[in-house]
């Protein structure tokens, strides 16, 4: 018989503590700021002032698809605040 991996830990401790719920608000939030992150292409002032509205907590994912089409110098500062947990400077 085999131990339990991490993750297969990790992954029971979560399914006892989730809810059906919460996972459909997550799912939600996730796929606003997705829908958000793919429209930055035309509007890259938008990614900025959605970044200075507190997203700190965004993933990682969601945060390199939204700066992507940044001009450079929005990207680099904008990620640097992400990487430290700060709000980006104007």
């Amino acid at each position: 018989m085999e131990a339990p991996s991490l993750g297969d830990q990790v992954e029971a401790r979560l399914r006892a503590v989730g809810t059906r719920h919460r996972a459909e608000g997550e799912k939600r939030y996730l796929k606003s700021d997705l829908e958000f992150a793919r429209g930055r292409k035309r509007h890259p002032h938008e990614v900025v002032a959605w970044w200075r509205h507190g997203r700190i907590g965004a993933s990682g994912v969601t945060m390199r698809e939204a700066v992507k089409y940044l001009p450079p110098q929005d990207r680099e500062r904008l990620m640097r605040a992400y990487r430290e947990k700060q709000p980006a400077e104007h």
